[in-house]
């Protein structure tokens, strides 16, 4: 073989390596952005998500949770993960960046969704399209402005995703759903009331025992007292849950303590549903997003997920920069991630709460809402579950701390 010949085999052999390589690497963007794709659960759907100058080591890591949930729906038919075919949400960061992100709330959604508003200068949304005025002032971006301009993921959610990079974050599951009551339904201390109003009555209302003849009032007539009370001490209420959350060795005021354990109506003993009585309004039926499992809401057989755990933040999260080739928006992330996100959660408070349970009703959630998410995510929640049963429910019906 002559030398020219030789060299022009070598050339045409590294061209089609390298063209090779940037097919495998680099996602190829949809022709048509009407065109669906039909989804099997228990089929994985590979898709790039590791970018050129991504580590090995981080490869490893991504690809490995991402690999481990693939093989459990491709090879069990039955577990509960296949039988949730289509995401309950799917929301594009920005046309530009092309990566899809499931909402997981209560698993740093707040962060996310200041960065996404970001990304596609969503700060002022307009009120003719969207009509979110409120006493004529504009709302600041929320999810529901995201999901506004959201228009083209439509039903199935997830073939709109096409090869694009598609994300969620993660965190251990019981202490999602504790970090989810006490900023929601705790001591009813959502400023906003929305929880407290839509779920948390009912749940303090049908759970809570009262004897009426101690108040000389009927249920009805103390529980619209206890919600103007509530009300009119929101912001109060709220003071104290972030005190004692943020401060471990911080004492209620006298005045405070009289407001949460108001001895003249058992509705305001303590304002707000106790853990115990929010499980019992979970296991009866009631349903939030905020508590909402993992697997029911993203559908991740349906979606090759890069999976991001909550507890290795920023640095995951910046990971996925990275990824998507958006190093530049590690700033804005690292800041609304150390201004929102205050953790708080130690295995003896968490015990505190779950132990304030009846041992069977902790024994339910744990199999219908937490078990298949602490196995998918291979988060060790075993341990701690056995732990609590073992030691029994404690004598408390509301703990804070």
């Amino acid at each position: 073989m002559s030398p020219n010949l030789s060299a022009n085999c070598w050339r045409i052999f590294i061209s089609v390596s390298a063209i090779a390589t940037f097919l495998v690497f680099v996602p190829i963007p949809e022709l048509n952005s009407n065109s669906k794709r039909v989804i099997t659960p228990g089929i994985s759907y590979s898709r790039n998500f590791v970018s050129m100058n991504f580590t090995s080591a981080n490869y490893t890591k991504y690809a490995n949770r991402s690999n481990y949930i693939n093989n459990i729906c491709s090879t069990n038919p039955g577990h509960p993960v296949n039988h949730v075919t289509t995401p309950e949400d799917i929301i594009n960061m920005s046309p530009e960046l092309n990566v899809f992100w499931c909402p997981v709330f209560k698993a740093g959604s707040s962060q996310w969704v200041k960065l996404f508003c970001g990304a596609r200068d969503l700060s002022k949304p307009s009120r003719t399209e969207y009509g979110l005025f409120k006493k004529h002032k504009p709302l600041s971006c929320n999810i529901q402005v995201l999901r506004a301009h959201n228009g083209h993921c439509r039903e199935p959610r997830q073939a709109c995703v096409g090869l694009q990079t598609s994300f969620m974050v993660v965190r251990d599951p019981l202490a999602r759903f504790l970090s989810a009551f006490r900023n929601k339904w705790e001591l009813a201390n959502s400023e906003s009331g929305f929880h407290w109003e839509k779920s948390g009555v009912k749940a303090v209302f049908k759970y809570r025992y009262v004897n009426t003849l101690l108040y000389n009032k009927n249920p009805f007539d103390l529980m619209q007292e206890a919600k103007t009370v509530i009300k009119n001490n929101q912001h109060n209420l709220h003071l104290i849950v972030e005190n004692t959350r943020r401060n471990k060795s911080y004492i209620l005021t006298p005045e405070e303590h009289n407001l949460i354990h108001n001895q003249s109506n058992p509705y305001l003993n303590p304002p707000g549903p106790t853990l115990r009585e929010l499980v019992k309004w979970v296991l009866s039926g009631g349903s939030d997003p905020h508590i909402i499992p993992y697997y029911q809401y993203c559908a991740p057989c349906t979606l090759n997920y890069v999976i991001l755990k909550l507890d290795k933040f920023p640095d995951e999260a910046f990971d996925l920069l990275d990824m998507i080739g958006h190093p530049a928006l590690k700033p804005e992330l690292r800041d609304q991630f150390e201004r929102r996100y205050v953790p708080w959660k130690t295995e003896e408070c968490m015990i505190r709460y779950y132990r304030t349970l009846p041992a069977e009703d902790f024994k339910k959630m744990y199999e219908t809402m937490w078990r298949v998410d602490c196995e998918l995510y291979q988060y060790p929640c075993q341990e701690f579950y056995d732990k609590v049963i073992e030691m029994g429910p404690s004598d408390q019906d509301f703990v804070l701390c």
